[in-house]
């Protein structure tokens, strides 16, 4: 990750948007689950192609 991006999400941490532990999670694990997390609904409008 750019640190430019990380300083600029390290943002939302100063504001108490997301907690140190999600920043931390977002930077160094796994952006999607971030997402995932704050989105409940992530996958309820996603479509599922069948073969």
């Amino acid at each position: 990750m750019n640190i430019a991006v990380a300083t600029n999400i390290y943002k939302f941490v100063e504001k108490d948007t997301i907690s140190f532990a999600d920043f931390r999670d977002f930077v160094f694990t796994n952006p999607a689950t971030l997402y995932v997390k704050k989105t409940l609904n992530f996958f309820k409008e996603m479509l599922v192609r069948r073969k």
